[in-house]
């Protein structure tokens, strides 16, 4: 029987600095939208228009992209 080589592959187990940046800064983008829908949600009061307001803002953002 042939004995298991233990060749290292170069990956690196856990987090580097830019990882961890990138983690936090997902969060925080991902905690602001949805905060900042449960504010609309309660000022409109309605779904349907709250999907419109974000396509508008999704439009405007595009828009200003380009």
């Amino acid at each position: 029987m042939s004995q298991p080589t233990t060749e290292s592959t170069g990956f690196v187990r856990g987090p580097h600095l830019f990882d961890a940046t990138m983690i936090v800064i997902g969060t925080m983008i991902g905690s602001g939208i949805f905060i900042g829908s449960a504010d609309m949600a309660r000022l409109i009061n309605s779904p349907g228009w709250l999907l419109v307001a974000w396509g508008k803002l999704l439009a405007l953002y595009k828009a200003a992209l380009a």
